[in-house]
């Protein structure tokens, strides 16, 4: 509801010349919403017919899909006008964000490449090794290490999930950043505390690898004993967080002393590692923006 109301709000401003008034913007939601009503059915005998019947009429369930509802409208909006854009990316540009977003979206629906690149794709996921739960055959790997396998899966800087597409009835991929964070190791010593020892183990492997990735972007001069005393910092800070977060081990209403998280905030690591003061403004303004809004004490 709130993402239609606001699309609603949005659409109305795009389509106003003026500044529209909180008024203009109210009135121009009650009648996009009044749209939807269906006054010839009796909200008495049938309410939902009333309140949505028309919009139900107006916008029926396409072959292959399963639901329809006003958000997917809109994402589906703006799934389209954002592959147009990417299409409509020239030869000629000079951004290397916008080359290669153009170049990854051309390699998707390259059909030709896909069916070649495939055989690439399974020697990849080769390298990361048997897991020896898997059965009798993998047993005979001696040389497994846990740790190492989560490293490796982490690696490439990306991390792929693949879903059905209600809208067609294919796959999609999402691509994002890596889900390796202390929210999941938390979630792993849950559910396996044994684990724990080794998914801590790679994951202060893996934050040091991208420390240093990131280190060498920026010309820092950090030496690697820096660098692993503030992937420490780095770590209880996020695990004093997650303790803040968990709803086991405490209410996510319980207030935090504000004394008590600037002492776990790794602001010493940051200016380390990456040497920025604007960073440091950055941090500075979070910390004043969370006392103005009363959300520590």
């Amino acid at each position: 509801m709130f993402l239609r109301l606001l699309f609603l709000c949005l659409l109305f401003l795009a389509n106003t010349s003026c500044s529209p008034t909180p008024r203009d913007v109210d009135s121009a939601v009650e009648e996009m919403l009044r749209k939807n009503l269906n006054f010839s059915a009796d909200p008495c005998d049938d309410f939902y017919n009333y309140v949505c019947g028309n919009w139900m009429a107006n916008n029926e369930i396409p072959h292959g899909q399963e639901i329809i509802s006003a958000e997917t409208n809109i994402f589906k909006n703006i799934r389209r006008q954002q592959r147009e854009i990417i299409e409509t990316i020239s030869d000629s540009v000079t951004s290397s964000a916008e080359m290669k977003l153009r170049n990854f979206h051309r390699k998707c629906i390259d059909i030709e490449d896909i069916e070649k690149s495939y055989i690439d794709m399974i020697s990849e996921l080769k390298k990361l090794g048997p897991f020896p739960i898997m059965g009798k055959n993998y047993s005979k790997n001696n040389s497994f290490d846990l740790s190492e396998l989560f490293i490796k899966a982490h690696s490439s800087q990306l991390a792929f999930q693949i879903f059905p597409d209600l809208e067609s009835g294919n796959n999609m991929i999402l691509v994002g950043a890596p889900p390796f964070t202390v929210e999941g190791i938390e979630l792993t010593n849950h559910l396996d505390p044994l684990l724990l020892p080794d998914v801590i183990k790679a994951y202060k492997k893996y934050l040091i690898e991208k420390v240093a990735l990131i280190s060498e972007e920026y010309n820092s001069t950090t030496t690697l004993k820096q660098k692993k005393l503030g992937v420490k910092r780095v770590i209880r800070f996020t695990t004093e967080f997650a303790k803040i977060l968990s709803t086991e081990s405490s209410p996510q209403t319980e207030r935090i002393n504000l004394s008590k998280m600037q002492t776990i905030f790794p602001v010493v690591f940051i200016n380390i590692i990456f040497n920025h003061e604007y960073i440091q403004y950055l941090i500075l303004q979070v910390l004043n923006y969370i006392t103005s809004r009363d959300v520590l004490r």
